[in-house]
């Protein structure tokens, strides 16, 4: 296991990318995350979309990561794949406000990811209060 978690540099035939992530790195960890919720079923998604928005409370520096590392357009494309799905869509609009919360980047990074009209979306098909909720507070 150590030599998993090793510096790419210990070893010539390693490239950075090869290196996994350790539990406290946060960007290693958002990388692989955000690479695992691109194909992963709703189920691991929702899972990582509630880390991801307790991971970004009130922490400035994580939410510039998130946004670098195309947080906002890989949730927002979750959120089309998984339209009828109306925990991800909560899960989802919970995401997008923690990243953009305070944040103008991310809110100019949020437009550009479409992410008012995938929330809108969310609005016209879902009537629970938990995701209109979620998505009016996105908005």
């Amino acid at each position: 296991v150590a030599a998993a978690r090793a510096p790419a540099a210990a070893d010539p035939d390693r490239s950075e990318d090869d290196v996994e992530p350790r539990p406290g790195d946060f960007e290693g960890n958002l990388a692989l995350g955000l690479d695992l919720l691109r194909d992963a079923e709703s189920g691991v998604c929702g899972t990582f979309l509630d880390t991801l928005s307790t991971q970004l409370h009130n922490r400035p520096d994580r939410k510039r990561a998130a946004m670098e590392k195309g947080a906002l357009s890989a949730v927002v494309a979750l959120m089309k794949r998984n339209a009828a799905d109306e925990k991800i869509q909560a899960q989802a609009a919970r995401a997008i406000r923690h990243v953009c919360f305070q944040n103008q980047l991310a809110i100019a990074a949020a437009h550009a990811a479409g992410a008012i009209g995938t929330l809108g979306a969310a609005l016209d098909l879902h009537v629970t209060p938990e995701v209109r909720g979620d998505v009016v507070w996105a908005l």
